[in-house]
């Protein structure tokens, strides 16, 4: 089967916009929220619906892009 890796930029209310990674934009949308989750944050009762709340709809962008905004987030120290 094909690889369907596709990049998406999902803004997040708050926070800057993230990159993930997804075959579609739900995907990509849930892998942010879970990484958002690991990291402390939407972690109470509600915490999917305060995520859908605060984030917007993906948009897909080229892997250049992705690696684009990746390596600029790393150069300014964010991990």
């Amino acid at each position: 089967m094909a690889d369907r890796k596709q990049y998406w930029l999902v803004p997040v209310s708050g926070f800057d916009d993230q990159v993930a990674v997804g075959e579609t934009a739900a995907k990509a949308r849930y892998a942010t929220f879970e990484a958002a989750r690991e990291a402390g944050y939407f972690s109470g009762p509600f915490g999917f619906r305060d995520f859908l709340t605060a984030s917007e709809a993906p948009s897909k962008i080229t892997e250049d892009q992705a690696r684009s905004r990746i390596g600029w987030h790393l150069a300014a120290g964010e991990r």
